[in-house]
Formats: structure tokens, C-alpha cells, sequence
């Protein structure tokens, strides 16, 4: 797969974050995707961003929530060039899911309850160790915003449980 990194299209905001790349398999239409999330590392009050460059002691930090996701771009696999496209603001009605288990996607017309070009997402397992479980919701592509999963962890206990796994849904014969 020809990985051209291409981040003209990536805001300020995504530039200062760390990335983390997940493969998705859209199993019924047979398309693979490259999904990056970009996530705010060192939370402070309020959702305040604490500077990048600051390594001191971190005295004033939010450590109930010391991570949080940003955004996320999506590039569909192209088997017939080998390269990446990125999918600039449509995710073709799919719901994209991703976190600590296998990545998939679902088409929002056959799964209803499902929020068309959105993606859902959950603490990847790397992350549960250290303060995880507290980092789900759901991405709306379109509009670039996000919507609580009603996932209820308590954000102000320092106890964190892991977060939670997709299950792929099947569907009565």
C-alpha cells in the first residue's frame, strides 16, 4: 500500500497532536480503510491544552482526563493504483468503528440506528492502562463534531475500567 503522506488538508489543531493509524474493512462493499486519529496529549483544567514544550512538574494538570481525541481523516484503499485517497468529508453513509478490537465498517442504511459518515470510537487497548476508558464517542465526518457514545465511566473517579469493544452486529436470516 503507497502511504503518501499527504496533510495539506490537516488543521493546526491536528498538526500538534499525535496520530494513531487503525485499518477498517468495510466487508460488504470489500473496501479497506485507512482511519487517523489524532489525540491531544496532557489535558488541562477545563480542557485546556497544556503546552507541548512544558516538562515540568505537572502541578495544575487534570489527570482524570489527560488525553483527549481531536479529529480524524480517513483515506480508502484504491487496489487498482495501490495508493490512499482521502475522503474529504463523506464517509459514503458507512459508520466506521475502531478502538481496542479489529476496525469495521457498517452501511448506516442497512444498521438505521447508526449515524451515516460517522465514526464510533473507544480507548485502543494501549491506552486503558494509563487513565483509559474515558476517551469514546462519536465523530460526525461531515461536520467535523462530536457526540457522546453513552458510555458512562466516571470522569471524576481516579478508578478507570476499560473501555469498551465493538461487536459486529448480524443480521437475521
Amino acid at each position: 500500500m503507497d502511504h503518501q503522506d499527504d496533510n495539506r488538508h490537516l488543521s493546526d489543531r491536528k498538526r500538534s497532536c499525535s496520530c494513531y493509524e487503525f485499518l477498517v474493512a468495510a466487508e460488504t462493499s470489500d473496501e479497506i480503510f485507512l482511519v487517523r486519529r489524532f489525540v491531544k496529549h496532557l489535558m488541562g483544567p477545563h480542557g485546556y491544552y497544556v503546552e507541548d514544550a512544558y516538562y515540568g512538574p505537572k502541578m495544575g494538570l487534570d489527570e482524570t482526563a489527560p488525553y483527549t481525541t481531536v479529529g480524524f481523516d480517513v483515506y480508502r484503499y484504491d487496489p487498482e493504483t495501490g495508493s490512499l485517497r482521502y475522503m474529504d468529508g463523506s464517509l459514503g453513509g458507512l459508520a466506521l468503528f475502531v478502538g481496542s478490537n479489529n476496525g469495521f465498517a457498517l452501511s448506516a442504511a442497512e444498521f438505521p440506528e447508526l449515524k451515516p459518515n460517522s465514526i464510533y470510537y473507544t480507548t485502543p487497548q494501549q491506552w486503558s492502562d494509563c487513565c483509559g476508558g474515558h476517551d469514546v464517542g462519536i465523530f460526525n465526518y461531515q461536520d467535523q463534531t462530536f457526540s457522546p457514545c453513552f458510555y458512562p465511566p466516571d470522569v471524576q473517579s481516579r478508578k478507570r475500567v476499560s473501555g469498551p469493544k465493538w461487536f459486529t452486529p448480524t443480521q437475521p436470516c
